[in-house]
């Protein structure tokens, strides 16, 4: 998951995009939406049965990249959460 953190946080006030792909499986996105001041994404493998990410030895193994907009001027605060 990624976490955004802004006073009075909105559903659209950030955005989170990837084309990537992992282990030739598309990345998903889900904007699971807000809780409190926090605008929760959770990121997943778009694959059945096994929606996780793997984590691999070496520097760039699980380099992947996303773009984050920002839609709304202000401060946030971002924090990574990995669950399973």
């Amino acid at each position: 998951m990624v976490n955004f953190t802004k006073t009075g946080i909105t559903r659209n006030d950030v955005s989170v995009y990837s084309d990537a792909t992992y282990n030739g499986h598309p990345i998903f996105v889900s904007n699971e939406g807000v809780y409190g001041n926090t605008l929760v994404f959770t990121i997943r493998v778009n694959y059945y049965p096994d929606p996780y990410f793997h984590f691999e030895q070496g520097l760039n193994a699980n380099v992947t990249y996303f773009t984050v907009q920002y839609n709304t001027e202000g401060t946030y605060d971002w924090s990574l959460a990995v669950y399973q």
